[in-house]
């Protein structure tokens, strides 16, 4: 457990996301892919995968692709857009992932 805030305990997630089988990721890359490729900002990723459904997430140092209930389909790398070379590009993540509205990056629970 990490420090509390304000009666607030934010716990790190324990698995490292684990991609869907190879004909969804395939269908996921011929899908979303370009937008990685194609996007100017975080914002701007994260706007073009909200019309498609999807959403990006920092999940254990992984940028991990959602879906609208919030559950991992897989990273980013798996769609050929490693975390490393869009940070490079786009700048930090979390200046444009912080306010992402599918889940957040820490699960945060109430201490007793």
């Amino acid at each position: 457990m990490l420090p509390t805030l304000r009666g607030l305990s934010f716990r790190s997630l324990t698995r490292t996301p684990m991609p869907v089988d190879a004909p969804s990721t395939d269908a996921l890359r011929r899908s979303i892919a370009p937008m990685f490729d194609e996007a100017l900002s975080w914002t701007g990723l994260s706007e073009a995968l909200r019309t498609r459904g999807y959403a990006v997430a920092l999940r254990e140092d992984h940028l991990v692709v959602l879906d609208r209930k919030g559950r991992m389909l897989c990273t980013a790398e798996d769609l050929g857009a490693p975390l490393t070379r869009l940070s490079r590009r786009l700048g930090p993540p979390l200046a444009g992932l912080a306010g992402n509205a599918y889940a957040p990056c820490r699960t945060v629970t109430r201490s007793g």
